[in-house]
Parts: structure tokens; C-alpha cells; sequence
């Protein structure tokens, strides 16, 4: 049987729903800062729209990105106290681009699959090939988009607070 990998951190709040489809499905969620996700994700967002448009957008996918990521954090939160049998695997965002190798095994290891000296040395290779930030460093603030730090850290506190340990 052939494994089904989805990487997307907009799958979180979904579990349940994939869960109907792929009952034996187990998540690994990456927990990043998410004083860093509530900038880089309206940037995406403005960046995106900026092809399709002259107006300047910051200031609206700013409170529209944060209003999406409470909602998802908040079904996401549900789910793990509602559904403990659900088997997610979190890890450290910061860890998975410092030092990949431990995070490889630990994926694997959830998954139930044979880790290969081949398959990790070519994801060691890939990995030391296409760095973060190698063609440059994407730069935006919580300002940018009209959010604060407060804002942020009050709106995602238990998020947070669950999690903080990942980031």
C-alpha cells in the first residue's frame, strides 16, 4: 500500500475530516512562533495578490490571516482534547530547519516506516543542497499587516500555551 504524505500547516483543524477518509492517518504538525506565522502568513497572502492587483492589501490580510489562524489553532486545540487517540507527532519548526537528521528519524518512526541509510542520505543531501533563506531572506513585521505582539499573543494564548515548548 502506497503512503498518502500531505505537508500543510492549513490541514490543522481538519483532522477530524481526514480522519473519515484515512482512518489510520497520523499528523505531524510543525509548531512554529506564532508571532512569525502572523506576519509571514498576510505576506504570502499580499504576495500572492499583488499579481492580480495595484491595491495594497496589508492591511486587510493582516486581520483576515489572524482571524484564519485562530480558527484553525482553535479546532486544532478541540480536536487533541476531544480525540486522544488521534496520533500526532510536534515538532520544534525551529529544530526541523537547524537539524534535520533527528527530525527524519523521529518522522519515520511515527509513521512506522523503515528509515533506509539511502533515503535519509538523499534527504541529508537535499536538505544541505536547498537551504533556508538561500535565495534570500523574506523580510515583514507584525507591523506591516496592522497587528501587534499583544493582539497576537492574546488572540493564540492557548494555543501558546499548549505549545510553547516547540517554539
Amino acid at each position: 500500500a502506497q503512503r498518502w504524505v500531505l505537508k500543510a500547516p492549513h490541514y490543522n483543524g481538519s483532522e477530524d475530516s481526514i480522519l473519515t477518509i484515512f482512518p489510520d492517518a497520523k499528523f505531524i504538525i510543525t509548531h512554529r512562533n506564532p508571532l512569525k506565522v502572523a506576519s509571514s502568513l498576510p505576506s504570502l497572502y499580499a504576495n500572492f495578490l499583488k499579481a492580480y492587483s495595484d491595491v495594497d492589501w496589508n492591511d486587510i490580510v493582516g486581520p483576515m490571516a489572524l482571524n484564519g489562524l485562530i480558527g484553525l489553532m482553535q479546532l486544532h486545540l478541540s480536536i487533541r482534547e476531544n480525540k486522544p487517540n488521534i496520533e500526532f507527532l510536534d515538532i520544534n519548526y525551529s529544530q526541523l530547519t537547524r537539524d534535520i537528521e533527528p527530525v527524519i528519524e523521529q518522522i519515520y518512526q511515527h509513521v512506522g516506516i523503515p528509515l533506509s541509510d539511502e533515503s535519509r542520505a538523499r534527504m541529508l543531501h537535499w536538505n544541505n543542497n536547498n537551504t533556508q533563506h538561500k535565495l534570500g531572506v523574506h523580510q515583514h513585521t507584525l507591523d506591516d499587516f496592522s497587528l501587534n505582539k499583544a493582539l497576537v499573543e492574546t488572540s493564540l494564548a492557548g494555543y501558546i500555551k499548549a505549545f510553547s515548548q516547540y517554539f
